[in-house]
């Protein structure tokens, strides 16, 4: 693990603080405030760039820091799981779902923050397990969204329900989210907003070639097997990462897991508030983009 900053004296013993930080000049700059500010009260505090996050040891921490977009959040608290600490995100990239504070909102709520003045969201996960010839050939716990998706061709897949059949999904794929994905790729296809605090599954077909289009919300009980029924390249992925190829008859298998992330929550800021708030500074970085473009043009 690449440590950037450190603010542990010796023989300090409060709460420890770990900071990830995405490796832009902001972030960075906002990162070294933070440690200096925890410095100055004797908190341990350790920063690390999220691209050395695989590597990081830090799992005793009390508090974890996220200065970056939600990809790096939603790394961050897959990482820190099964060690229950809370998940604070300032926002740093353009949508910002995931995240409680603004960079200028950070540092005048941080002694708030280390007082654990917030609400915690228990944002449940997904075991995802994919099955070829009755061997396991990956397995992921996902807090976003597994995506199985056809390449140049419509694909057909069964879903299962508790080993039962229900539905024949054909076109593109589809999409499994938690209610912390419902507003990532299923939410552009068309599917449900969920708010955080529901444990339920959203399973959303893309671009569907059959009149039954809809989506399911399912609740935790189920467990979900996709299987692939047309011999065409095809892969799945795990929260946008770690894709795999995929080949006719495979099982895609997806629980609930009895992991969830800790994500702070520092004011009532709820679901349509934040995807106006994203569409509205979408609309202002495409302004922006079309002005930088007309004024080169000149």
């Amino acid at each position: 693990m690449s440590l950037l900053f450190t603010s542990k004296d010796e023989g300090v013993t409060n709460i420890k603080v770990l900071i990830v930080v995405k490796s832009e000049a902001g972030a960075l700059k906002l990162a070294g405030e933070v440690c200096d500010k925890l410095a100055s009260q004797d908190i341990e505090a350790v920063v690390v760039k999220n691209g050395d996050l695989s590597s990081c040891d830090c799992f005793d921490a009390d508090l974890v820091l996220v200065l970056g977009g939600d990809g790096t959040i939603l790394k961050t608290a897959r990482l820190f799981a099964p060690y229950e600490a809370p998940i604070l995100g300032v926002n740093f990239g353009l949508v910002g779902f995931l995240s409680s504070l603004e960079p200028d909102e950070l540092m005048p709520a941080l002694e708030s923050i280390l007082r654990a003045e917030y609400d915690i969201i228990q944002c449940f996960m997904i075991n995802v397990t994919v099955v070829r010839d009755n061997q396991v050939m990956v397995k992921h716990a996902i807090l976003n969204d597994f995506v199985i998706r056809a390449i140049n061709h419509p694909i057909d897949i069964d879903l299962l329900i508790n080993e039962k059949p229900y539905t024949l999904f054909r076109g593109d794929g589809v999409i499994c989210a938690t209610p912390t994905g419902s507003t990532a790729y299923s939410l552009s296809v068309g599917g449900p907003v969920i708010e955080n605090s529901l444990s339920v599954m959203a399973v959303t077909p893309i671009s569907p070639q059959m009149f039954c289009s809809h989506s399911l919300i399912l609740g935790p009980q189920n467990k979900l097997t996709f299987v692939i029924r047309t011999d065409i390249n095809s892969c799945v992925s795990f929260d946008g990462e770690n894709e795999f190829q995929l080949k006719r008859g495979d099982q895609i298998r997806g629980e609930m897991s009895g992991l969830s992330a800790k994500i702070i929550q520092i004011a009532a800021d709820n679901i349509p508030h934040k995807i106006f708030r994203r569409d509205a500074k979408v609309v202002s970085v495409h302004h922006n983009y079309l002005n930088s473009k007309r004024v080169s043009l000149i």
